[in-house]
């Protein structure tokens, strides 16, 4: 099946991977990440909120279209290198291929940024 190019003026991003590197003496899988950088992406801000009861937070949910046949895992995190914050992927990946072309489009992830009292540590400002 042909495969839909990656955008031409798309952005980079990086995807951290957690991975199992060993076991604790209690059996505790211990992790470790893996970045990859993946060229051609779009990236699509798509709404944000804040939460001011209880916490000060900022939500910010996106989505981001890798080039057709990339991985994402959904245990995985992606950085937007433009402005260094990083997003958790929501749910599974978003994979497309058209009915009446056979063309393989790109892969949709949802994606959500926390920041603020109660959100993520280190992970930008909005």
């Amino acid at each position: 099946m042909p495969l839909i190019p990656p955008f031409p003026n798309g952005e980079t991003l990086t995807v951290r991977t957690p991975v199992i590197i060993g076991y604790s003496d209690l059996g505790v899988a211990e992790f470790d990440t893996e970045e990859t950088d993946v060229d051609g992406c779009a990236f699509q801000p798509t709404q944000t909120s804040e939460l001011n009861q209880g916490s000060d937070q900022v939500i910010s949910d996106a989505n981001a279209f890798f080039p057709a046949g990339t991985a994402v895992d959904p245990a995985a995190t992606v950085v937007r290198k433009l402005t260094g914050i990083e997003y958790e992927v929501q749910g599974a990946n978003q994979a497309h291929v058209s009915p009446f072309t056979q063309n393989a489009a790109p892969i949709r992830v949802r994606l959500r940024a926390v920041t603020g009292v109660a959100g993520h540590v280190g992970s930008g400002a909005v």
